[in-house]
């Protein structure tokens, strides 16, 4: 949505509404933002975990290369290629 100002309301986004937009780095960023679409993939798959409404830090940000989580995303990549 966009605000009075013709911006979409990003700068008035607080950490609580949306961590991924506070991330500390830019990797971190994107990391988390292809693992957040790598679960609602699996989501749409395997829909026994999902919920009505996803609060503060149900998905944590993915800060590291490392972060076994990444393998979920790397996977979910494999299979859309």
């Amino acid at each position: 949505h966009i605000n009075g100002d013709g911006d979409f309301g990003i700068e008035t986004a607080s950490f609580i509404d949306n961590p991924l937009l506070w991330a500390p780095t830019a990797s971190s960023f994107v990391l988390t933002a292809l693992h957040i679409q790598a679960v609602y993939a699996w989501r749409l798959i395997n829909p026994l975990t999902l919920l009505c409404d996803y609060g503060y830090n149900v998905i944590p940000l993915v800060e590291a290369w490392s972060d076994p989580r990444n393998a979920l995303t790397l996977a979910w990549g494999a299979v859309m290629t």
